[in-house]
């Protein structure tokens, strides 16, 4: 068997284990993410998405989730990931913090060029999160590789599997060209026989915007050269099939796995996992229904139904303000003076509102709008009670999303930094500096600054400072027992607790020499005040001696 049908016949073992959730991402997306379909039917362009909707709650608590989740994880407005080295003795030295500084600054300026679309494709990312429980974001050097290029895939295109250790490590994604982008992408010399069958009709009959469907099949590679840094023998083999052909069109590979699989929750011996917005479908069902049935219910009570007695009424019967209904006068007599009527429907819209406003807490509660809504601080609150809240909120958020660091903006990072800095790289747009000589041979890791992260690493500084608020008084009976605490130590971390430049912070040399310059300063200031002092003393001992001389001879001369 071919190598091309190899790769087809797993892409279609992988996509019947995917497709036994596609149902569930359909009813998903018709509720909270319309525009997003086309799971189990093709959505066409322009098809109206939204026209049975009737409570847009689902849709709103979604958004609110994508966005949360976007500024606890990757807030555009302060770095979210920090650099060190694994060896901690390195941490300290101050030129490697400053390198770290540069490569955090070279890697933030890239990924939110606006060229390279990160804003856009990772909220896409964020809002499939929310709703389906995963996303997919491509994340590779764009066609001149001098930038980053992000792209979020649509997750119906993509099947994917595990490794031993139950990480992603293998993306099947399914790609649809028509022959102009088949050739822009591959060149000419690519063309496979449908294409250049299809090409080959006249222009009348040629199908320009027709689809050819292909299979780009990422995944590891266990016999390359770990010496060798070409793609062709890369860590991951990239391979692209035509389907319709059985043809392999591209094989190369790359040095670091190109998408970030951020997963929600995944249950155990299962890959795909569940979401928010699966636990939050049943009530938005019922939300849906209530909607329509409240809906109609308040068009019976706007407009309800009327009657009308036999052979009563001459003209037609006009329900419009203003209308004038002719009526036969022997009907007024025959029906009490009611030849016509409203129809009684009996409709409760107030507790049809009190059930709608349930689910709707619900969904939201599902959603985790409530843990999103807890006051943090308040003008009336203790720096204690502030401390309090911030862990709680910690407690239960922070698992939650502290799961998808490695998969997300660990997976992002690590891409990222491996594009700017591999061996043999084209990316020369903002590429990252020559690490120190000190760093040669050791490894480096990423840690996320996150606002969660940062939250925890703040309430250890709130618990520092309830911690010198309680030896306060201790330390003013007793100085001595301020020497517990290692000042300097602590006054080197803040950077890392606010997420501050290390270039703030002096060197413990200049520290060291600054302290050294002062301590002359002061000896040089005694010696003087002392050298002063002294003659000080031998003036004041010479100005005594000689009024004494004085005296004498004063006193001598009026002896004589």
């Amino acid at each position: 068997m071919s190598k091309a049908l190899d790769k087809l016949d797993r892409y279609k073992a992988l996509k019947q284990r995917r497709d036994l959730w596609l149902p569930i991402w359909q009813e998903l997306s018709d509720i909270m993410q319309p525009n997003r379909g086309g799971f189990t039917s093709s959505l066409m362009p322009g098809q109206e998405t939204s026209a049975e909707i009737y409570d847009s709650t689902p849709r709103q608590a979604c958004r609110s989730l994508a966005t949360a989740i976007d500024g606890l994880m990757k807030p555009s407005t302060s770095k979210w990931f920090w650099m060190r080295a694994t060896d901690d003795e390195l941490n300290e030295v101050d030129e490697v913090k400053l390198w770290f500084d540069d490569v955090q600054k070279r890697m933030w300026s890239a990924i939110y060029n606006p060229e390279a679309r990160f804003i856009q494709h990772s909220g896409a990312v964020d809002y499939d999160i929310a709703t389906f429980g995963l996303g997919y974001l491509w994340i590779s050097e764009n066609k001149d590789r001098n930038g980053l290029l992000f792209r979020s895939l649509h997750i119906g295109d993509v099947a994917i599997d595990e490794n031993a250790d139950g990480q992603v490590d293998t993306c099947y994604i399914t790609r649809r060209w028509t022959a102009r982008q088949f050739i822009q992408r591959f060149g000419e010399d690519k063309v496979t026989p449908k294409i250049r069958e299809a090409l080959a009709q006249p222009s009348a009959n040629r199908q320009s915007d027709k689809l050819f469907e292909f299979v780009q099949a990422i995944e590891p590679r266990s016999d390359y050269d770990k010496r060798s840094y070409d793609n062709k023998n890369a860590p991951f083999s990239n391979c692209v099939v035509s389907v319709e052909d059985e043809k392999i069109i591209e094989e190369n590979g790359f040095q670091e796995f190109p998408v970030a699989v951020p997963r929600w929750e995944v249950a155990a011996n299962q890959i795909y996992p569940r979401s928010a917005g699966m636990m939050a479908l049943p009530d938005s069902r019922t939300l849906q229904a209530m909607g329509h049935t409240l809906l109609v219910g308040g068009q019976l009570a706007v407009d309800p139904p009327k009657w009308i007695a036999s052979d009563g009424v001459m003209s037609a019967v006009r329900t419009y303000p203003g209308g004038l209904t002719v009526i036969d006068s022997e009907a007024i007599r025959a029906t009490n003076g009611k030849p016509m009527g409203v129809l009684e429907a009996g409709a409760n819209i107030p507790i049809g509102r009190e059930m709608q406003d349930d689910y709707r807490k619900m969904v939201e509660s599902a959603f985790l709008k409530n843990i999103f809504n807890l006051p943090v601080e308040g003008p009336d609150m203790t720096a204690y009670e502030v401390s309090e809240r911030k862990q709680e909120f910690i407690r239960q958020i922070g698992p939650t999303l502290g799961q998808m660091e490695p998969d997300y903006i660990g997976a992002i990072i690590s891409r990222v930094f491996g594009i700017m800095s591999g061996p043999n790289r084209d990316f020369k747009a903002g590429a990252l500096e020559p690490p120190p000589d000190v760093l040669a041979g050791r490894d480096v890791k990423f840690e996320f600054m996150s606002p969660i992260q940062q939250a925890r690493r703040q309430i250890e500084v709130a618990g520092m400072a309830m911690a010198f608020e309680s030896i306060g008084p201790i330390i003013a009976i007793q100085p001595e027992t301020g020497d517990n605490f290692n000042g300097d130590e602590i006054a080197r971390d803040m950077p890392e607790s606010f997420n501050l430049p290390h270039k703030w912070i002096r060197s413990k040399e200049d520290v060291a020499a600054m302290r050294q310059q002062r301590q002359q300063a002061v000896a040089s200031q005694g010696a003087l005040a002392e050298g002063q002092g002294i003659a000080d003393i031998v003036k004041t001992a010479t100005e005594a001696g000689n009024n004494a001389v004085a005296t004498e001879q004063m006193q001598n001369g009026a002896a004589v």
